[in-house]
Order: structure tokens, then C-alpha cells, then sequence
């Protein structure tokens, strides 16, 4: 698959959003917003990927696919959450924590805590990597198993038809007066945003698609309104039921249009800043939260500003010692 420097932008920009949301600015920055790129980010690489291999092979390997998953996630994620985890056992990072949280945590369950007891674990935003962890096993099984096997437009549709069900979900909570507030951390209720990704890697894509639509300027335009609506709009149902579908709808707007574009913002995008800081990006992702609170707890001058550094130094360090030679492993899988 080629370089697409406006994506590593795009991934660059979210983590910096969410990194800022955790922080005092948390009122006006929004963090939702980051996760929600992040998720359309995923489906979209990871289908494109599914997408190629199956052109180029004719099948798609769940084995190689899994193993590839595992030592790109999991190594850091269970080195960050042993740290964390002892650090708070030491009192370093003031943060409530009981063994079976840790446990639901390496589980990629911790998105689910009212339903297995809601045990604090690790003070990490995991919610969002266990979405991505259900995504990755059940929608490759099912590219593999049938996607893969039939026309890209009828996949699309397949994905369609399965990002209108969390919405269904959503909707019909509201109608139920059900509480919403876990809706935005369930992955049956958020897998869609990460759906909408795998349509435009299935649809009119344009890393794969020679004939790809090529948005106008007016319908990039379009999608960045309806963006800014959904931030606007502060309507606590719409927030957990329309919004996530119509982020979805206009992001695949904004990604079509950027991985064309040739202009000075898909140029800004690509820049050497943010392509490092999309490179070190997951384990910004995995470190910030505790990083800030260590130094909240040792009263650092500027917390929050020594705090993200440390999250810098730890992601440069991660990738240097752990993520380069996983990456070189998975590489040589063919």
C-alpha cells in the first residue's frame, strides 16, 4: 500500500485533539471528535489493506492478518498497562485500582464496565482500542469469509447495511428513554464509525479505484459544516444517536476529498512534523493520560505541558525499543 502522507495528518491532528481534550482545555476541544477520526482512519486502512490482499492473492490470510494485529497492538498496550499499573501501585499516579480491572483491561473489555461489575483498571483511555480490537476480529472474519468473495459495491452495501444497526440501536434506546451515557464507549453501539471507513475503502476509493468520485470543494466544504454542526448541536440525544452517523457520512467526504487534493491544506498534512507524530501515535495515545497525571502527582511546573513531554519521550523510546523491530517482524510475514 503507498505512503499517504494527508492520512498520517489526519492521524497526527486526532491524537493531538485528544491528547488536548484530557487536559484543562477539555470544554473546547473536542475530544470525541479525535476518537471518531481514529475510527474512520482504522476501518479505512484496514479494509484497503484486506482489500489489496485479496486482489493480489485471491484470499485473505486471517492467520497472518491476527498475527500481524497482535505484535502491532498488544506489545505496547501490555508493556504501557504493566508500567501504569505499577506506577499506581506506587502511588505515583493517583488513580483507584483493583486487579480485576487490570484483568478486564488485557481482555479489551474495559469498555464494557457496568456490565462485569465496573472495576477501575489501569488510568488509560482503552474504551476506544477494545472497539478497535472487536473491529478488527469480526469484520476481517467476515471479509475473509464472504466480503472478500463478492463485488466491491456489494461489500459496500454489506457495510452499509451494517453501520445502519448500531444506529438502529441508538435510536431505539432513545426511544425507550434508556440511559445513553455508555452508548459512546459500547462497541455495538460505535462500530459504525469505524464501518464508514471500511465503505469508502470498498467504495469509490481512490487508492484503489482508478475511476474513484473525486469530491468537489463545495462537498468538502459540505462535510466540514455538517462537522461543525455536530460539535454545535449540544442536544445530549442527538449527540449519542444522529451524530456519529452523520460524522461518519461526512468524514468519508473529507478523507475522499484530502487523499486527492493536491493543495497546500493535503501539503500541510503531509508535513514532516505530522507524519512523526502520526508515526509515534499510539503509544501517545497509551501514555498521555498517565504521563499527565505523574506530573500532577510530583506538582511539576506546567503539569500538563511536562506531562505531554513525558508522553513524547515514552512514545519516541516505545518506538525505538519495541514498535521498529515489531514492525520489521511483520513485515517479513508474507
Amino acid at each position: 500500500m503507498p505512503a499517504l502522507p494527508p492520512l498520517d495528518g489526519l492521524r497526527a491532528s486526532a491524537i493531538l485533539i485528544v491528547m488536548l481534550s484530557h487536559t484543562a482545555l477539555g470544554k473546547v476541544v473536542p475530544g470525541g471528535t479525535g476518537v471518531t477520526i481514529f475510527f474512520f482512519l482504522s476501518g479505512y486502512l484496514i479494509t484497503t489493506l484486506l482489500r489489496i490482499e485479496a486482489a493480489n492473492t485471491g484470499r485473505v490470510s486471517l492467520r497472518n492478518f491476527y498475527y500481524k494485529r497482535t505484535l502491532r497492538i498488544m506489545p505496547p498496550m501490555f508493556l504501557t498497562i504493566a508500567l501504569v499499573a505499577t506506577l499506581t501501585v506506587v502511588k505515583w499516579i493517583d488513580h483507584p485500582l483493583w486487579p480485576i480491572g487490570v484483568l478486564t483491561d488485557v481482555a479489551f473489555l474495559s469498555n464494557y464496565p457496568q456490565l462485569i461489575g465496573g472495576w477501575r483498571g489501569v488510568y488509560m483511555p482503552l474504551w476506544s482500542l477494545d472497539v478497535e480490537e472487536h473491529y478488527y476480529i469480526l469484520f476481517s472474519t467476515l471479509f475473509a469469509l464472504i466480503l472478500a468473495k463478492v463485488s466491491s459495491r456489494r461489500a459496500a452495501v454489506v457495510c452499509v447495511g451494517l453501520a445502519a444497526v448500531p444506529l438502529l440501536i441508538r435510536l431505539g434506546m432513545a426511544f425507550r428513554g434508556a440511559d445513553l451515557s455508555y452508548v459512546y464507549y459500547w462497541t455495538h453501539t460505535r462500530l459504525d464509525s469505524i464501518l464508514w471507513g471500511s465503505i469508502l475503502a470498498l467504495w469509490q476509493n481512490p487508492v484503489v479505484d482508478d475511476d474513484a468520485w473525486k469530491p468537489k470543494l463545495w462537498h468538502f466544504g459540505l462535510a466540514l459544516v455538517a462537522l461543525a454542526g455536530c460539535l454545535a448541536l449540544r442536544n445530549p440525544v442527538f449527540r449519542e444517536t444522529l451524530r456519529y452517523t452523520i460524522q461518519g457520512a461526512a468524514l468519508l467526504v473529507v478523507f475522499s476529498y484530502l487523499l486527492q487534493d493536491r493543495s497546500i491544506l493535503a501539503r500541510a498534512l503531509g508535513s514532516r512534523p505530522l507524519r512523526f507524530i502520526a508515526l509515534i501515535s499510539y503509544t501517545l495515545y497509551l501514555a498521555h493520560m498517565p504521563a499527565i497525571a505523574i506530573a500532577e502527582h510530583f506538582k511539576w511546573h506546567a503539569p500538563v505541558i511536562t506531562g505531554l513531554a513525558l508522553a513524547f519521550l515514552y512514545a519516541i523510546l516505545m518506538r525505538a525499543i519495541v514498535e521498529k523491530p515489531l514492525q520489521a517482524l511483520r513485515r517479513s510475514r508474507h
